[in-house]
């Protein structure tokens, strides 16, 4: 630090050639120096004595004479006050030492994008693959690897010991830190989280207690709908109920070992209010994306919003091509055909969670509109064609 403010050079190999030069300099003449010290105390040679004083003194007059002139020639760079911040941060293996390196900055009033920033998830087949492909080539942003880790999903002995993998390996701390912690976001993109138990919420807030969560949502039917045709036609050598029942009745059948019914991995405001309540999230923290807003006003509109919320740069969300907002990960979206009593009982079985989902977000949502549209078609044709990515509400009218 003394080095780069006293002998500064725009050129770093000048800089160390230098300081280099100078170390050599001073070196040679300290050591006799030390000779002169005893010669000062004998009183002897003086006459060597004053041409070794004479040197001594020009030599030291030409280094501050050059150090003026460096510091007034080329002013000094700027060393950051939080440098010592960031390096004790970037040296972290543990959620526990990035807690404390945070906790300094915050006592600082320093700003930084802490490790990781935010979640992105809500539930599957919510257009969580598209968003995460938008937000990987941000240049504010770096992706993890894998995409969907489940890092806090793992039984408790298992995280502690991999807290150096998911911190270094998933979310790239050390490239975080090349790139400066000020300047660049890491995140986490496992999209189930909000459908397992609770605990995975406490899990978060616990290791990362300033990390943001952004939810998209999606009508609840479609979205089971869509999951269960997704596993059957990425993984078709695996059990699927689709394998060997229609889709009503595998709708309807156990969700995993959580329910009985595969329709509650749909129950948003049900998940949403165990995070509020039992896992410590608050609102401030979480922003709410509704996967029909992208089919109705674009991609490159909800992505906008979407970096508003975690106050990361704009001008990347006006520069998107047409390929770049394009949904992902879309396998099929052939309908499907069900009785009208069994799309009844879906509607019945998600409507108060829908309800309740509104009033606690203060926002309206077009699911039941979705519905009504979709029990005239089943009405006028006497069996419902569930469309999986239906048309935006706006451009298709309602019959009744």
């Amino acid at each position: 630090s003394w080095m780069m403010r006293c002998f500064y050079f725009p050129d770093g190999s000048a800089l160390v050639m230098l300081g280099v030069l100078l170390i050599c300099v001073m070196l040679i003449f300290i050591m006799p120096r030390l000779r002169l010290v005893s010669c000062l105390l004998m009183k002897k040679n003086t006459e060597r004595r004053g041409r070794q004083m004479a040197t001594l003194a020009t030599v030291l007059g030409l280094g501050v004479f050059l150090t003026l002139w460096r510091v007034w020639r080329f002013p000094p760079p700027e060393i950051p006050q939080n440098k010592g911040i960031f390096n004790a941060a970037c040296k972290c293996q543990s959620f526990a030492c990035l807690r404390r390196a945070f906790k300094k900055a915050d006592e600082k009033n320093i700003k930084l994008h802490k490790v990781p920033y935010f979640w992105l998830g809500g539930c599957q087949k919510c257009g969580t693959t598209s968003m995460y492909g938008l937000l990987a080539r941000h240049p504010q942003i770096i992706e993890p690897e894998p995409k969907e880790p489940g890092y806090f999903a793992w039984p408790s002995v298992i995280r502690m010991t991999s807290q150096k993998w998911y911190i270094h390996q998933v979310l790239r701390l050390h490239e975080a830190c090349d790139r400066g912690l000020d300047r660049v976001a890491t995140f986490d993109a496992t999209a189930y989280y909000l459908q397992w138990d609770s605990r995975i919420a406490q899990n978060i807030r616990a290791s990362a207690p300033w990390a943001k969560a952004v939810f998209v949502f999606r009508e609840p039917i479609a979205r089971a709908m869509s999951w269960l045709q997704h596993m059957a036609l990425k993984f078709p050598h695996l059990p699927n109920c689709l394998h060997y029942h229609d889709m009503a009745c595998c709708v309807q059948q156990s969700w995993f070992f959580f329910s009985d019914h595969h329709l509650h991995g749909s129950l948003y405001y049900t998940h949403l209010h165990s995070w509020l309540t039992i896992g410590g999230w608050s609102m401030k923290s979480m922003h709410f994306v509704q996967f029909e807003d992208i089919l109705e006003f674009g991609l490159a509109h909800v992505y906008a919003n979407i970096l508003a919320f975690l106050g990361l740069d704009l001008s990347h969300s006006a520069n998107l091509t047409s390929t770049e907002t394009q949904p992902a990960n879309r396998r099929s979206t052939r309908p499907y055909n069900i009785s009208i009593n069994d799309f009844t009982n879906m509607v019945n079985y998600v409507r108060n969670d829908t309800y309740k989902l509104s009033q606690l977000l203060r926002r309206d949502f077009v699911w039941p509109q979705i519905w009504q549209r979709q029990l005239a078609q089943c009405r006028r044709d006497h069996v419902c064609q569930i469309d999986l990515l239906p048309p935006p509400i706006s451009s298709v009218p309602v019959f009744l």
